[in-house]
């Protein structure tokens, strides 16, 4: 019986454009070729390898990707850091290029054009720490454009991308409240535009300001109390009046479990069993 033939590398005719270790004979600074999705060296890429073999370097390769993605990850981080920091320092023009710099390099890294980034583009739960940085920054260049003359445009793109990464997200209530204090100072120029921001994004907080703030507004809980606020507590006259009460106190016991993750960790052991259990009988209207 003739023996079968083992895979080879030698399928795709791509270019060598690439420079790197190669993962097969862990050669350095070579010229890399793509090939069925894994950079390899030519030499290794015109030599057959047993399946065996071509699972260790698709493993090796694998290990140099995510290596290669921790660095950046790492270098964003360190950007973003530097362009915080002379913010704080109100050096304004430096700290705009380098917030700038930390942006393009996201741009880059997910193949969007300017002003292309989106949350779709990340992992609400893996990357939650990165949208909640992005948010900030979005809303610290929204801050810089609102002080200087003829950057309008792109004061409205910034609040626009400042509210995606931050409606429905966790640090909402945070979001909504660092913008009302900001509308309130003499700092803000254009008063109007972020106070047109402002409207739009308390609207995603439905008054659920504990909850969301504990769970994030989108969540499956937020709905289920949004529920058993409407058909349960708004029927009765005792109900409407727990409802405004905890309309008149809840926000400032919001925004400090947003700003502690234990606090907030201890309100969802204390409010998911409640969810669960009125999750059975109070189900959000469908459309």
């Amino acid at each position: 019986m003739a023996k079968p033939e083992e895979p080879d590398f030698s399928e795709d005719p791509a270019d060598f454009s690439q420079t790197g270790d190669c993962p097969a004979c862990k050669g350095s600074n070579l010229k890399l070729k793509d090939v069925n999705g894994i950079f390899i060296c030519e030499k290794c890429a015109s030599k057959r390898f047993s399946s065996k073999v071509r699972k260790s370097i698709q493993e090796a390769f694998d290990k140099q990707q995510q290596q290669a993605q921790r660095e950046s990850w790492k270098r964003r981080i360190g950007i973003a850091k530097r362009a915080m920091a002379l913010y704080e320092e109100s050096k304004f023009p430096e700290s705009l290029r380098t917030f700038r710099e930390y942006i393009m390099i996201l741009e880059k890294h997910h193949g969007v054009a300017p002003n292309g980034l989106t949350p779709a583009l990340f992992d609400g739960t893996k990357e939650a720490g990165e949208i909640l940085l992005i948010a900030g920054i979005y809303w610290d260049l929204s801050k810089i454009y609102d002080r200087m003359k003829g950057k309008t445009v792109e004061m409205r793109q910034a609040l626009n991308k400042f509210y995606e990464f931050s409606a429905d997200r966790p640090h909402l209530i945070l979001a909504s409240e660092a913008m009302r204090r900001y509308i309130a100072s003499e700092k803000c120029v254009h008063k109007e535009e972020f106070k047109s921001t402002h409207t739009i994004l308390r609207s995603r907080l439905a008054k659920c300001f504990i909850a969301g703030a504990v769970f994030g507004p989108a969540s499956e809980e937020v709905e289920t109390l949004r529920a058993f606020r409407d058909q349960a507590l708004l029927s009765s006259v005792p109900g409407r009046a727990l409802v405004a009460t905890y309309y008149r106190v809840s926000p400032p016991i919001a925004v400090a479990l947003a700003r502690m993750p234990r606090a907030a960790a201890a309100g969802r052991v204390a409010l998911g069993p409640l969810a669960r259990a009125l999750s059975k009988r109070y189900k959000k209207p469908r459309n």
